[in-house]
């Protein structure tokens, strides 16, 4: 194909990644919470508080990286369609009448 088909093939297989890495990490903190929650109800010791609070404070969620990656895939997706559309209607920062489109600079 072309080179920005490449491109496209590329950024979307690239994102399916990175989602299946944010579904995985949904996935393993709602297994903590219900698997705690099992436990607590069974138990006369609750481990759910402080075992939710540990997985909040590891570094992956401590992390603001994911989150910006997560943010920055999105604000690119939206950049690359509004490019292959021709479409940069509402690319600006919302009342700034001087933004641009920094795709295509209109």
């Amino acid at each position: 194909g072309t080179e920005m088909g490449e491109v496209i093939e590329n950024f979307v297989a690239f994102t399916a990644k990175v989602e299946t890495l944010r579904h995985f990490v949904m996935l393993n903190l709602q297994a903590v919470i219900k698997i705690t929650k099992k436990h607590d109800k069974h138990s006369d010791t609750n481990l759910q508080s402080d075992l939710v609070q540990q997985v909040h404070n590891r570094n992956f969620f401590k992390s603001q990286k994911f989150g910006s990656l997560i943010m920055d895939i999105e604000v690119l997706a939206m950049h690359l369609m509004s490019r292959l559309t021709g479409d940069c209607q509402g690319m600006g920062v919302a009342g700034d009448t001087n933004a641009q489109c920094p795709t295509c600079l209109e």
